[in-house]
């Protein structure tokens, strides 16, 4: 029969998880990832970057218009259908032209 687990269980220490941690640390310090894989890496996460500054201009953009209280509700829903529609390139256009009106 298997123990059964309590709100009450002791934690037991493992004398030998520092052992492990370091020989594990040494194994992955030990493989060097090519210089194609650290551009891959830094391009993927500099696209995703800025599809998430994009997204956020493009939510902002919409509530910013909202007179009333916005709810996460309203913020998920407002979400998905940006995300949903199709046009991503004219809202840009447009926000980007309400931009350039305000600055003027």
């Amino acid at each position: 029969m298997l123990p059964v687990a309590t709100s009450q269980s002791v934690l037991v220490p493992d004398p030998y998880m520092p052992v492990r941690i370091r020989a594990q640390a040494r194994a992955s310090a030990s493989i060097r990832p090519s210089r194609k894989e650290i551009i891959l890496r830094w391009s993927l996460r500099s696209v995703a970057f800025a599809a998430a500054i994009v997204v956020g201009i493009y939510m902002g953009e919409k509530l910013s218009y909202q007179p009333s209280v916005v709810t996460d509700q309203h913020i998920i829903s407002e979400y998905s259908n940006y995300l949903g529609e199709s046009g991503i390139g004219e809202r840009w256009q447009t926000v980007t032209l309400v931009n350039e009106g305000v600055s003027k």
